[in-house]
């Protein structure tokens, strides 16, 4: 039951460290201590490289001589940093086991892994889950940029700012919910993030929408807003669906939510001693969910 990221360790990263001490010592003169400086490693474990090289397998002999020759050009042109070297080396390892190189290996040394897919599945998995969560982190920036062309927007600001969340479709929790870090805010008369949107950063409006997206699946997208008499009149000017959280039956607006049968465009949270007023806007997508906002305050009385 050995992964193959055992045998990446045990003998497909030597190789490669051996071909690079390899590269820089033998063709470019390089002393065993700075290759070995360079790449990390221990003098001791760099003086065996040729020894680590005569023991390598013909599966991956040749990719890994190119791969090696084209790290060390960048070591020796000044190229590359600890950090793109290693973004390098797994994006290399990643490639080798998606397209089946490194299985050949991995099979020899444990036979019953005949007929074994699991990598292609797996990075099948990551590639189309982290797709779908650029897309969201995109989408957000998208709703933000949507938002900061309303001028009467700066109304609907509560006293303890907004964010606007998107998460995942069927989210397991918090961690596939992405917002604005430190909320956004009115900055010279316009909304402003802090930072780029980042998945789980925002605790409480996370929760509020995995809660909404467990009564309806396709609500994906949520925003605060402020909520007293006028935006309770625009919301109705806009034909929104509008439900009011009672505060004297449940605990938070966690558990309220999840006790509807159905699941409107607005939740309304009036606030008590301490609590300020606000309500919560839905849709399908955070575009959607600007839109809905823009027209509320567009549609607030003077």
């Amino acid at each position: 039951m050995k992964p193959p990221c055992e045998y990446v360790i045990k003998s497909y990263l030597p190789q490669l460290r051996a071909r690079i001490v390899r590269e820089l010592v033998e063709r470019h003169g390089w002393s065993i201590t700075s290759a070995a400086k360079v790449l990390g490693i221990s003098p001791t474990a760099a003086t065996k490289y040729k020894r680590i090289i005569a023991t390598s397998s013909s599966y991956y002999v040749s990719g890994l001589d190119q791969f090696s020759k084209n790290l060390a050009g960048k070591i020796l042109r000044n190229e590359i940093t600890p950090g793109s070297f290693i973004e390098e080396v797994c994006l290399k390892c990643m490639e080798e086991r998606a397209r089946g190189n490194l299985c050949k290996f991995h099979r020899k040394a444990q036979p019953k892994l005949e007929g074994c897919k699991s990598c292609f599945k797996a990075f099948q998995k990551m590639v189309e889950g982290s797709f779908e969560r650029f897309e969201i982190l995109e989408e957000l920036e998208r709703a933000l940029e949507i938002l900061s062309t309303c001028s009467n927007l700066e109304r609907l600001i509560p006293e303890v700012r907004t964010n606007i969340v998107m998460c995942t479709k069927s989210p397991k929790g918090v961690e596939d919910v992405a917002a604005f870090p430190g909320r956004l805010t009115f900055i010279n008369g316009s909304i402003r993030a802090f930072s780029k949107p980042e998945f789980n950063s925002s605790k409480h409006m996370s929760s509020v929408l995995l809660a909404a997206n467990s009564i309806d699946p396709n609500i994906r997208s949520a925003m605060c807003i402020k909520y007293d008499e006028k935006i309770e009149e625009s919301i109705e000017k806009c034909g929104l669906r509008k439900t009011v959280f009672d505060r004297s039956k449940y605990e938070n607006i966690e558990s309220f939510i999840r006790s509807l049968k159905t699941l409107g465009d607005v939740i309304v949270d009036k606030g008590g001693v301490g609590i300020e007023p606000v309500a919560y806007v839905f849709d399908k997508c955070a575009i959607d969910v600007a839109k809905r906002v823009i027209a509320i305050a567009r549609n607030l009385s003077a």
